[in-house]
Parts: C-alpha cells; structure tokens; sequence
C-alpha cells in the first residue's frame, strides 16, 4: 500500500512538471514573460528605430513604472502619470492633456506588453536565435488591428514590434535596451524652459 501512494504520488509529480513545462512554452505564457520582465524592470532605457510610410527616425525612450519620456528629432512625448505632453518640432507647438490608455499605448508601444489579457496570442516563424509572436485583439473595432512582436529567444526581451493600426504599419526596432537604469525623476516633465516661445495648449 505505501509503495501504491509513494508511486502515485510521483506520478502526480511528474504530471505536474510536464504541465508546467508545456504550458510554459505557449504562445500567451511567452508573451506573460516578456511583459513580466519589462514590468520588473527599475528603470528602462532604450534606443530604437521608428519607421513608417517609408520614413525612419531614431529616438530614444526612457520608462519607469507608468511614467515615460519619449523622445525623437520630429516630435516628443512626456508623460509624469498623469498628464501627457507631446511637442511637435515643425509647428513648435506643445499640447498637454490627460490621455486614455489607447494613448498611452500608441504613445509607448512597450505598455502593449502589460495588456495580454486583450490580445489573442499565436506564434510565427521567426530566424535563429528569436521567436515571433503575432497578437490580434480579442475585441473587433479598436485602432490596432495586430501587433508581429520579434522577441530575443535568449533573454525573453523584445527586439522590435510591428504595430498595424489605424491603416498604417509602423515598426520599431530596439537597438538597445537597459533594464536597470537610474532615472532622474524629472526625465518625465515637460521641460519647458527648454522651448523657450513655442506655443502651449493645456487641454486638461
């Protein structure tokens, strides 16, 4: 009788580590992952390449908690939690407001990774050494119609998403990417005294 419960019970054992390693290798847990690890991070900075209607542009984004800065040479992006600021080069105008969470989104493609529960997740061929995971949203009518998003397949962190929304495809390539960094608290304030004469519309 006690070898019958000792078996069993190694039998269950063994169940349980194969459930988890096949549910581990799915599709949605792969894209749970990615997100756990850019939802850890102290502080993310990054370099990356924006390219759209055939025109590319670098930036470079800085990110902790739900705070972020994005910048590049044609607009700019400051949100401190609560009010997003957004300066366009051309125009020299600012417009301030408090965004809704598809803003936020379309303004930092990485929070995309934090809303899994809203995508269906389904995986792609992708070269050696990444893996391609494609969301499509649960809900039909939203802006974004997929996202292609090409993951490192060594440290489970993003590499570059593709973003088809609106009738236009963007794509973001991740030059590179800090977890760890230290960021100065005002990195997310729009610094004014830096656009000195530039028109300012406060929609709050």
């Amino acid at each position: 009788m006690t070898n019958f419960k000792t078996t069993k019970y190694i039998l269950s054992l063994i169940a349980m580590v194969w459930t988890l390693a096949v549910s581990a290798d799915t599709p949605a847990a792969e894209l749970q992952q990615v997100a756990d690890r850019i939802g850890r991070a102290s502080g993310i900075t990054a370099d990356f390449t924006l390219t759209s209607g055939g025109h590319s542009v670098n930036g470079s984004l800085k990110s902790q908690g739900k705070k972020f800065a994005l910048l590049t040479p044609t607009s700019s992006t400051w949100y401190d939690g609560s009010s997003m600021t957004v300066y366009t080069s051309a125009s020299r105008e600012a417009t301030i407001w408090t965004p809704s969470g598809s803003e936020l989104a379309e303004s930092n493609p990485l929070i995309y990774l934090g809303m899994a529960k809203n995508y269906n997740v389904a995986s792609a061929t992708g070269g050696k050494g990444v893996k391609v995971l494609v969301l499509t949203p649960r809900r039909r009518g939203g802006n974004v119609k997929s996202i292609r998003l090409t993951i490192n397949a060594s440290t489970m962190l993003p590499k570059a998403m593709e973003i088809t929304a609106g009738g236009r495809r963007t794509t973001i390539t991740i030059r590179k990417l800090n977890l760890g960094s230290k960021i100065d608290a005002g990195a997310f304030t729009f610094p004014k005294s830096r656009y000195p004469g530039i028109k300012i519309t406060d929609l709050r």
